[in-house]
C-alpha cells in the first residue's frame, strides 16, 4: 500500500510540477556580418584552406578571398561560393595544378589515413606487384584457386589506386 501511495505521488509531482517559463531575450538580433574583424575572416579562410585542400591559402589568395568576403557582407551563400571554388574550381593554381585537384586528392590521402591506416601509394604498389607475382606462378603451378584469389586481391588494390582519378572524374562517389 505505501508503494502505491509513494506511486501516485511521483505521478502527481512529475505531471502537475512547475513549468519552467520560455526564456525570451528582447533585442537578440543576429551580428551584421560587415563588421567581423579582419583576424576573424581570415582564420575562417585559413581554416578552409588547410581542411579542404591541406594547405594554407597564399598572401594573395588570402587577400582575395578575405575581401570578396568582406565585400559580400560575409553571407551564407558567399562562404557557400568560397567553399564551391576550393572544391570545384578547375583553374591552375599554382603548386596545386587546381584547386578541384588539391581538394579530391586531399580527399583519397584523408580517406587512406583513416581506412587504410595511412598506407603510401608506392606501398601498395609495391603489394600489388607481390600479389600479381603470387598470381602468375599460382597459375603456371596450375593451382587455379590459389591464382584467383591473388588476382581477387590484385583487383582490389587496383581499384584502391584508381580509386582517387575515378572520384575525381565523377565516376565514382565518396560510399
Amino acid at each position: 500500500m505505501n508503494n502505491l501511495i509513494l506511486y501516485f505521488l511521483f505521478f502527481v509531482l512529475l505531471f502537475f510540477s512547475c513549468k519552467r517559463d520560455p526564456e525570451i531575450i528582447l533585442d537578440n538580433e543576429a551580428p551584421y556580418y560587415g563588421e567581423i574583424p579582419t583576424i576573424l575572416l581570415e582564420n575562417y579562410v585559413n581554416r578552409l584552406y588547410i581542411d579542404l585542400i591541406g594547405r594554407e591559402p597564399l598572401d594573395d589568395e588570402m587577400l582575395n578571398d578575405v575581401q570578396y568576403l568582406r565585400d559580400a557582407n560575409v553571407t551564407i551563400e558567399s562562404r557557400d561560393s568560397l567553399i564551391y571554388k576550393l572544391q570545384f574550381d578547375t583553374a591552375y593554381v599554382e603548386g596545386d595544378s587546381s584547386y578541384k585537384f588539391a581538394y579530391f586528392h586531399r580527399t583519397y590521402e584523408m580517406l587512406k589515413v583513416r581506412l587504410l591506416e595511412g598506407a603510401s601509394n608506392a606501398y601498395i604498389s609495391q603489394d600489388l606487384g607481390n600479389w600479381w607475382n603470387g598470381y602468375v606462378n599460382d597459375s603456371l603451378n596450375n593451382d587455379l584457386l590459389s591464382a584467383n584469389k591473388k588476382l581477387l586481391e590484385f583487383n582490389i588494390l587496383s581499384a584502391v589506386l584508381e580509386s582517387e582519378l575515378d572520384y575525381y572524374h565523377g565516376e565514382i562517389g565518396i560510399n
